[in-house]
């Protein structure tokens, strides 16, 4: 039997800690992440480890669409990016088996990080070296190494065994062996080739239209300048108004 020896009717805790104090696989780098978290129901019938990436899957057949109408499963060698649902989190419910592996079992509900949601930060196991601001790959099979932890990560390339994740950023590298600190819902740009729009190729580097001498150029009653109507001379007065508003009724 506990003896409680603080001050009457005062508080049992007086201090909260956001930020966890040992790093593990799966683990969420701040406690509050976990109200960012969903829960799904665990599809693989051995289980699936604690911090490796899952792929998100319609259920049929339910009591309730919308809430439990999903389970996660591990990746399969015909997985791409698109299919990365997130990573599977390490929480106080779930199991341990005879390796000391944790895990969530088959048909439990698991909390998972979503990969296209939020922005929460997990720990995750570094198969080979992972470099902080590098890319991130998804292990998806295991054709090339037996030992390749399906669903797991890696700073690199493994033969086709791995595929590069979009929407992720590492926030810390880890070697090998290590843990890597992985931010998902990042949101990705894509590098466009926009010179088949351009009114002339050399000017891909700019992205604009090039004007030449005589050329004919309109400015619209919207201050847009093209290259359709009035050609404009030598002595042609232009002005360019305090809001930068540009003019053609100086003479």
């Amino acid at each position: 039997m506990s003896v409680y020896h603080g001050t009457k009717f005062g508080f049992v805790q007086s201090a909260v800690y956001d930020q966890m104090g040992v790093s593990l696989e799966g683990r969420l780098a701040n406690a509050s992440d976990i109200n960012l978290c969903d829960a799904y129901s665990v599809g693989e019938e051995a289980g699936i480890g604690v911090g490796l990436g899952i792929s998100i899957s319609a259920l049929s057949g339910v009591l309730k669409p919308g809430v439990n109408s999903e389970e996660v499963k591990l990746p399969t060698a015909a997985s791409t990016a698109a299919d990365f649902g997130g990573i599977l989190i390490r929480t106080d419910t779930g199991h341990t088996d005879a390796n000391g592996k944790n895990y969530m079992a088959h048909k439990e509900m698991a909390s998972v990080l979503r990969s296209n949601r939020v922005g929460g930060r997990v720990w995750v196991k570094a198969y080979n070296t992972i470099t902080a601001g590098g890319n991130l790959y998804w292990i998806k099979n295991n054709s090339s190494n037996s030992s390749l932890p399906i669903g797991g990560f890696a700073g690199s390339a493994i033969s086709s065994d791995t595929v590069q994740l979009n929407g992720v950023r590492v926030v810390s590298g880890a070697a090998a062996g290590g843990l890597a600190l992985i931010e998902t819902g990042i949101a990705n740009t894509t590098a466009v080739d926009l010179s088949s729009y351009l009114t002339s190729a050399d000017a891909a580097e700019t992205y604009q239209p090039k004007l030449t001498a005589g050329a004919n150029v309109a400015i619209s009653d919207e201050n847009v300048i093209s290259a359709t109507d009035t050609t404009y001379t030598a002595g042609t007065g232009i002005e360019i108004s305090d809001e930068n508003v540009i003019s053609t009724t100086q003479g």
